[in-house]
């Protein structure tokens, strides 16, 4: 990225999400988007679906990673929600869980952990040790990995909302175009990262046909087929740092 600042080459990350060198450079775009960008979106779901309730916020600071997620939420939620905190440095106990629940009612957490050996053991104790309770859990994107999300009946009583970076509507006629050519050439069954290397090199070739090798201002253009939301995000001062892909949606988990 610090050559493509220098030479004035956009440089496209399509699979990371690090920026920490390339301090003002309007030549870098992230597709992916950053930690801040699905710690806002969690949050906004959060405010959406728990509008006047308590939310308890289990939290770690031993790690970069899980103080940045703290960070990032709680700057989100500001005075929008009713925040109550628990550091959770150590899975929590029974007992000391108790004391945020009422049992009268579900209980809304808030988990900003991205570690995911961490949270699913704690979706499974809370599982465990309060089947009676209904749990509304919001974590972070790196719980996509935990299996059991997806088995039915493997975390009863539990509600999990995460998110993840908007993909290519395989139903819609794009999605439905890659499938057909892919069966036609490869014969194999398709997966997501064909979809995804398909809507990004087709946008970028849209878009240097149409604007040459210098087409960020363009990047409203991008039409419909790509689910991207390309937004240059500047500092205080109004310098653009660079450009990420801030469109993501919610995955819901679970009991309803």
């Amino acid at each position: 990225s610090d050559f493509a600042k220098k030479k004035g080459i956009n440089y496209i990350s399509t699979l990371g999400t690090a920026y920490v060198s390339a301090k003002h450079n309007p030549y870098l775009t992230l597709l992916q988007p950053t930690l801040r960008t699905h710690c806002e979106r969690i949050v906004e779901e959060l405010i959406k679906n728990a509008a006047g309730e308590k939310v308890t916020v289990l939290y770690r600071t031993k790690d970069e990673a899980d103080d940045a997620c703290y960070d990032y939420v709680t700057d989100a939620a500001g005075n929008k929600v009713h925040l109550q905190y628990m550091a959770c440095n150590k899975p929590p106990r029974k007992a000391n869980l108790k004391l945020f629940i009422d049992p009268r009612k579900p209980v809304t957490l808030l988990v900003p952990v991205s570690e995911i050996d961490y949270a699913d053991s704690l979706l499974h104790s809370l599982s465990a040790d309060f089947p009676d309770t209904h749990f509304d859990v919001y974590g972070m994107p790196s719980w996509a990995a935990i299996a059991d999300l997806k088995k039915k009946d493997a975390l009863k009583n539990i509600t999990v909302h995460i998110t993840a970076a908007a993909t290519l509507d395989r139903s819609n006629a794009m999605g439905q175009y890659v499938r057909h050519i892919y069966t036609q050439v490869y014969a194999g069954k398709i997966s997501e990262p064909v979809y995804e290397g398909f809507e990004t090199l087709f946008m970028y070739a849209s878009l240097l046909r149409k604007y040459g090798a210098h087409f960020n201002e363009k990047y409203n253009d991008v039409g419909t087929h790509a689910p991207f939301e390309i937004q240059p995000q500047p500092d205080r001062s109004g310098s653009i740092r660079y450009y990420e892909n801030t469109r993501t949606v919610v995955n819901t988990f679970g009991d309803k």
